[in-house]
């Protein structure tokens, strides 16, 4: 079983070449075993890039209703990398106009606070059956 607890996304400020906003979203990764003293928690962070034009195609009222968003997009790509066995203490994410699913109008309301909660990953059962890769809002907390 893994364990994930999400911080808030920071913005970076971006060099003046790039057209959009960045931001580091950092988040623990817990493996946790049936003895507590195997348990071992990691941290890690998603560089996450924004495109101004997707920002606009999406506008969100505020930030906070744009980071949930970003978090369904992180959750997504946690789990893809777990079942690859390839994920990095640093991931990049990046958000553009043609990016898979960002064509979806996201309801923030329906997504919930997820900012310093525990989100479990039974990462047998995902690995037997990929369809069960979720975005952020659909998995039980």
């Amino acid at each position: 079983m893994i364990e994930l607890k999400f911080q808030k996304p920071i913005e970076t400020y971006a060099d003046n070449a790039y057209d959009g906003k960045k931001f580091k979203f950092l988040y623990t990764l817990k493996y946790v075993s049936s003895s507590p003293k195997l348990d071992e928690e990691t941290e890690h962070k998603i560089l996450i890039s924004i495109s101004d034009l997707l920002l606009k195609r999406w506008n969100y009222k505020n930030e906070d209703d744009l980071f949930k968003i970003f978090f369904l997009f992180a959750f997504q790509l946690i789990q893809k990398k777990l079942v690859e066995g390839n994920l990095k203490e640093v991931e990049k994410l990046i958000l553009q106009t043609n990016t898979p699913n960002v064509d979806e109008k996201y309801d923030p309301q329906k997504i919930g606070d997820f900012v310093n909660k525990v989100f479990t990953l039974d990462l047998e059962e995902i690995k037997k059956d990929k369809s069960k890769i979720k975005m952020g809002f659909q998995i039980s907390k």
